[in-house]
């Protein structure tokens, strides 16, 4: 979905302004035209346009004024017959990718406004040139990181609730209809439950995870510059961790409402604090450490290593995320052998 912006352009007759419009990219930037600066605004009071660019009457003149007097000009007065942005700022994804846009616009646009006033145009050229990515791209709908960020950090996520959620409906579901007592007066011990939970729904569930992992590469073009195989092996562990996770409540729990508040509870707070939202360097540095006990926090960013940098088993960033997963799942295992059998 584009991006809405409402223009009010009061220049008349438009020359710079409307070179400027045309340089905005609308592939990402919708424009609406309005006459009035009072209805521009009401379109974004009524959640129709993101913001309002407002276009003053002397936007030509004082450009030029400021391309002839350049060297006399001084930084700290920056005149106010230029432009004006109002904007709505609660989407903070929608105002990056605007004035993303609209920043970039002025650079072109600065460089056809001085060739068509037979200026130099790289007078106005950023110093700063960007090469060749070493990481990652900003290409095809990668503004935000979806490809390299998100992506990975939700089929982590993923893997981890799904199989946790559904381990916990499923034997809660058993002791509330007595089928775990019949199982133990017919001799089956804890240990014996454990591992027949495990190994058929980490079958089933080994096939979902495949299926929504090529969909992934294949539908949603995510990067994979790493071995495939290394990171559908950690989806799998963290398949594994939430189905131990989900024995351990399922024997804690009596029935399926409070394990549902409480696994709620978790789960939220491991989707928010686990480093998929937005990155654990961006944390503050008491709530940092909390995250990283948890036990998708560091796979998370194993995981990306894998797809996005292409780094093999060997690296620390990588094996770390092994290591936090195995480390979990035999933590959970015993915990529930332990409640199980208590």
């Amino acid at each position: 979905m584009k991006v809405s912006v409402a223009v009010f352009n009061e220049e008349n007759p438009p020359f710079l302004s409307e070179i400027y419009i045309k340089s905005i990219n609308n592939e990402v930037i919708d424009i609406q035209h309005f006459d009035n600066l009072s209805l521009a605004i009401d379109s974004v009071k009524k959640a129709k346009a993101w913001g309002v660019l407002h276009i003053k009457p002397n936007f030509s003149e004082t450009l030029i004024e400021g391309f002839e007097n350049i060297d006399e000009w001084d930084g700290d007065e920056a005149p106010d017959d230029r432009m004006k942005l109002y904007s709505d700022l609660s989407c903070i994804f929608k105002t990056i990718t605007a004035t993303k846009m609209l920043d970039e616009a002025f650079v072109n646009f600065s460089a056809n406004a001085l060739t068509k006033l037979n200026y130099n145009p790289s007078i106005f050229n950023i110093p700063i040139q960007m090469g060749e990515a070493i990481h990652g791209t900003l290409q095809g709908g990668n503004f935000f990181g979806l490809k390299t960020f998100y992506i990975p950090g939700v089929l982590i996520i993923i893997s981890y609730t799904i199989s946790f959620a559904m381990t916990i409906l499923a034997v809660i579901a058993e002791k509330t209809e007595k089928i775990l007592d019949r199982n133990y007066a017919a001799g089956v011990s804890p240990t014996h439950l454990i591992l027949g939970h495990l190994l058929t729904r980490l079958t089933f569930m080994s096939i979902n995870l495949i299926v929504v992992f090529f969909v992934a590469i294949y539908g949603f073009h995510i990067p994979t510059n790493g071995s495939r195989t290394l990171a559908l092996a950690l989806l799998i562990l963290q398949c594994i961790a939430g189905l131990t996770n989900g024995l351990v409540i399922s024997a804690l729990l009596p029935n399926l409402h409070y394990a549902a508040i409480l696994s709620n509870g978790i789960l939220l707070f491991m989707f928010i604090a686990s480093g998929v939202l937005w990155s654990v360097g961006s944390m503050p540095y008491w709530f940092r450490w909390l995250s990283y006990f948890m036990p998708t926090t560091i796979p998370t960013e194993s995981f990306r290593h894998i797809l996005s940098r292409g780094l093999p088993f060997s690296h620390f960033e990588v094996y770390s995320g092994f290591l936090v997963t195995i480390f979990y799942i035999f933590v959970f295992f015993l915990s529930s052998i332990f409640f199980f059998r208590h």
